[in-house]
């Protein structure tokens, strides 16, 4: 009557409040998502009918075991120790073998109690550390060739980006690296001879891909006649930058030569390439047919990326500059890409590009920079969520505890007097509670350290797997500091308890039932 109504209040307060404001933060852009976010009284009725059966039901069992014992039987009850010990040589006890003998004297409450705290905490890992491993850093690293970069839509005529603009840009202190790629103009595609030896698994990969299907042959055929790509000439010191990571370079001479062509990663479901080094492809321009030799090293599958899915229906072909002069009457820059120095460049370049760009509105500027911004807003509200989560998901475990604790000293009270009237003090009672809480404490951590971590490290695999930019990363601080607190609990607690029920002197407690 009172945890159903108070949790959903809270949960609509959570829902309608917080939610959508955490949803605006991540997504601002959508202006239509107030319309996403609705009430539903049937969720809200079925979490209230859900957790009272949970209730009833979980209180029918021990309502009946209570039913079943005489009051004076219940009156006299002191939890017995179901376990056997070996005589020890020192007939002195210990307070702390007997706050561990206290804790393990029922081992089903001490494995719940163990379970309900190792829970809490195994899911505040896991969420708290799978989103620290989202890094803005690693997430800009891993996207596009350069810091910044400009092109446009293979649909736009004209040369949008002029060597006025180039030189522009090579004049901006604080880039480096600066490369330009090259197309024909007016329009940077060609026709591409079809070879089904060369792209026969090329076009398998895309069957079923965007409504494609090619179940049919007189469609799979239509496709294959209409064979066209994207052609582009790219700087050398792309190829530069690739060979430093093949164990067989590219040959750069035969490369500047016009003699390679260079495609993107393109693989199977196992990884198998798709187009072979070595085979050769054939493309149809201004000056005639010319056939290139695919190169040994292939570029990120993301490479140049930006064009949104503007692709031929032939993957996109990357040749040299005096290639694409070749095959092209007239030649026009359609993106140029860049480092900068350092960081600290970065908002000061991007003004300059937009003013450069200003009456070029189909120029599209691509900055690690831009996305790097985006991705900290969107992973500090996330952050914030998961944060929100995780300290519920740790809540409930230590308020389990504490329901455990506070059940287990109001229950030993009698069994407390009894050590009283026998010689033993308050203080040394405080004590064996406090090691009971050590005890708690220490396992429910060094259980987390251990099985909690073997827990953790699959579910970042899994989770890298569907977030290549995710770094590992281990929440030690945010553990340390919940450490501290659940420490703090697990001491106070039981102590707290204790000294609410010895206001009364010995002999009263020792007369009550």
């Amino acid at each position: 009557m009172i945890g159903i109504p108070s949790g959903l209040i809270v949960g609509g307060i959570v829902s309608l409040g917080l939610v959508p404001f955490a949803m605006n933060m991540m997504y601002s852009s959508d202006t239509d998502l107030g319309e996403i976010v609705s009430f539903s009284p049937i969720i809200f009725a079925g979490a209230a009918i859900f957790t009272f059966f949970t209730a009833i039901i979980g209180s029918m069992k021990p309502a009946k075991i209570a039913a079943s014992i005489s009051p004076v039987a219940a009156s006299r009850y002191t939890e017995a120790n179901t376990r056997s010990y070996r005589d020890h040589k020192s007939h002195r006890t210990k307070l702390s073998r007997m706050a561990r003998d206290n804790i393990f004297r029922n081992p089903k409450s001490a494995f719940l109690t163990f379970a309900s705290l190792f829970l809490g905490l195994i899911l505040f890992l896991v969420s708290a550390g799978l989103l620290s491993s989202l890094s803005p850093d690693n997430f800009v690293n891993q996207w596009g060739e350069s810091d910044f970069a400009l092109t446009y839509s293979i649909s736009e005529e004209g040369n949008l980006l002029s060597d006025e603009m180039l030189q522009q840009i090579e004049t901006m202190q604080g880039i480096e690296n600066l490369r330009v790629t090259y197309s024909a103009s007016p329009w940077p595609t060609m026709d591409v001879i079809y070879d089904e030896n060369v792209f026969g698994k090329y076009i398998d990969s895309l069957d079923g891909v965007s409504g494609l299907d090619f179940s049919n042959a007189e469609t799979r055929k239509n496709y294959t006649d209409n064979f066209w790509s994207g052609v582009y000439g790219i700087d050398s010191r792309y190829i530069e930058e690739l060979n430093k990571t093949l164990d067989k370079p590219i040959d750069l001479t035969a490369f500047e030569k016009g003699e390679l062509v260079v495609l993107s990663a393109m693989t199977d479901d196992e990884g198998n390439l798709l187009i072979q080094p070595g085979q050769a492809i054939t493309v149809v321009g201004e000056s005639g047919e010319q056939v290139f030799t695919v190169a040994t090293g292939f570029l990120d599958a993301d490479f140049q990326s930006g064009r949104g899915n503007e692709r031929g229906t032939a993957p996109d072909l990357y040749i040299s500059k005096q290639a694409i002069e070749k095959l092209s009457g007239e030649t026009k820059i359609f993106r140029i890409a860049f480092d900068t120095i350092d960081s600290s460049y970065d908002k000061g370049i991007m003004e300059q590009l937009q003013s450069i760009t200003a009456s070029s509105p189909g120029i599209t500027i691509l900055s690690r920079y831009e996305k790097q911004q985006e991705m900290a807003g969107y992973l500090l509200t996330s952050r914030i969520i998961a944060a929100g989560l995780s300290a519920v998901f740790l809540l409930i475990g230590i308020m389990n505890f504490i329901n455990t604790m506070v059940v287990s000293v109001n229950t030993r009270k009698h069994e407390f007097a009894t050590l009283e009237s026998i010689g033993m003090t308050k203080k040394q009672i405080r004590n064996v509670l406090l090691w009971e809480g050590v005890y708690y404490w220490s396992i429910s951590f060094l259980l987390l350290a251990t099985l909690g971590t073997a827990i953790y490290i699959p579910i970042y695999s899994a989770f890298r797997r569907m977030v290549p930019y995710a770094a590992f990363h281990y929440p030690v601080i945010s553990l340390l500091v919940v450490a501290a607190i659940v420490l703090l609990v697990c001491l106070a607690t039981p102590v707290i308890t204790f000294m609410q029920n010895v206001k009364q002197s010995v002999v009263e407690r020792l007369r009550q039932n």
